[in-house]
């Protein structure tokens, strides 16, 4: 092989890693991303990925030859020289081997990246074009699901190997390649006899590819938070729950602790005895399912405050709802970004790693009824942290020590894209002139 860089885009290769939680002694994995592996489950970066292996393969995605590498020796350099030579790489969940790869070994940051024309290929994102609604999202799953293939022996399971340097390892590493590259070339073929020239052209796998790219440099990136705003904001939220608390227990209403279901059941029904008529009766109000008593809820709250028409009785309400809000500010947000996941010390997940001052999201870029994350309308989305629903003040947080934060988003993508393919006359006329697309169509309905 030609090692020099000038000669690049030769080869198609599938690519796999083996992370440390594959090998015994070393930490079990618990987060998969390189920043979390080295803060959460205390990895040092040399040891982050054991082995690493590529299979070749051809345009019609035909395996050809396959080789592994301890990425724990000098073969890594031999991987960088492959990396040099492809024109494609395709993977399960690719961006996490990218990502581990970028992160350990310095001389891939130059060969992995977008600026090369390189394109990727993930099986998981083929799976999804191919069948939405197929709940078999691993390989282990896939291959048997489409008739191709089946793992057996050791590999069959989880299973942790005794060395890096462990043949069934590396057989393992190899054989996920080989697959990956079979599984994608049998979904090409259903997709395209049931789609013919739509999911599999070369627009859509492209627009994956460049997808891809952009979603690896969002993770590898994260999102710079500040602490000391957190921080900050939980004394002010804990400060405005105690506040909530104090007021409502002068009040005879309890909410938190022991206690504390009675008495807000007994508030609601109080409330509703004060309004009178046939309040209990109202279409939008809930009652639990097992004891059908009226659910102490924002719905209910909400709509037996507009209603009464004692002004300490609306105090009450305006306590209760800074005590959920505050709460919830507490729980879902500053406690994870902070800590922990709330009533869960293990789980560290979301939490701003100190060395980076970054938080590093999850993100899904497909979705479908038996997704972990992503949505049914094929949008990305991100978890843990859950950082496009941040609420406007949680976003505060959101510091760059470049002070450059760049954010978009893209207006009433589906109508105007639901106007561009369907021709609507209407639809379009608001699209070309500049009007809200919302608004427009709902007064021509």
């Amino acid at each position: 092989m030609n090692t020099r860089k000038g000669i690049t885009n030769l080869y198609n290769l599938s690519l796999d890693i083996e992370t440390y939680g594959a090998v015994k002694d070393l930490p079990a994995q618990t987060v998969f991303h390189p920043e979390r592996s080295i803060y959460t489950d205390k990895v040092k970066q040399e040891d982050l990925i054991q082995t690493a292996a590529i299979t070749i393969y051809n345009d019609e995605f035909e395996p050809q030859h396959s080789m592994s590498f301890d990425m724990q020796s000098d073969e890594k350099e031999l991987l960088v020289d492959w990396l040099w030579e492809a024109k494609t790489i395709c993977g399960m969940n690719l961006i996490f081997d990218l990502l581990y790869l970028r992160k350990s070994v310095s001389q891939i940051r130059d060969v992995l990246c977008p600026t090369r024309g390189l394109k990727l290929y993930d099986l998981q994102i083929f799976n999804y074009l191919n069948d939405e609604t197929r709940p078999e999202k691993s390989l282990k799953d896939i291959g048997p699901a489409l008739g191709i293939f089946r793992y057996t022996g050791p590999t069959a399971k989880d299973h942790t190997f005794k060395d890096n340097k462990d043949p069934e390892l590396h057989y393992y590493n190899v054989e996920d390649t080989w697959n990956t590259v079979l599984a994608i070339r049998e979904l090409k073929r259903l997709t395209q006899r049931d789609s013919p020239g739509g999911k599999f052209s070369s627009k859509c796998v492209d627009f994956y590819s460049d997808l891809m790219w952009s979603v690896l440099c969002m993770s590898e990136n994260g999102i710079p938070m500040s602490r000391e705003y957190l921080l900050d904001l939980e004394k002010e939220c804990q400060s405005k729950v105690q506040e909530a608390l104090d007021y409502c227990a002068k009040n005879d209403l309890i909410l938190e602790g022991t206690g504390s279901a009675t008495s807000k059941q007994d508030f609601m029904n109080r409330i509703c005895d004060k309004i009178g008529g046939d309040i209990r009766n109202h279409p939008m109000l809930e009652y639990t399912e097992k004891t059908k008593q009226l659910s102490y809820n924002d719905n209910n709250r909400n709509l037996l405050a507009a209603e009464i028409q004692d002004v300490e009785d609306s105090k009450i309400f305006e306590m209760c709802k800074q005590h959920s809000s505050n709460r919830k500010l507490i729980s879902s947000y500053c406690y994870p970004l902070l800590y922990h996941r709330m009533n869960y010390e293990n789980d560290k997940s979301s939490v701003i790693i100190p060395e980076t001052k970054r938080v590093y999201p999850t993100w899904y870029l497909t979705g479908g009824k038996f997704s972990d994350g992503g949505t049914l309308q094929g949008r990305i989305t991100c978890k843990k942290p859950s950082a496009q629903t941040f609420p406007a003040i949680v976003k505060k947080a959101i510091r760059s020590d470049e002070r450059i934060i760049v954010g978009f988003d893209l207006s009433q993508i589906e109508l105007r894209v639901a106007s561009i393919l369907s021709g609507d006359e209407t639809l379009l006329r608001s699209y070309t002139q500049g009007l809200d697309l919302h608004a427009d169509r709902a007064k021509q309905i």
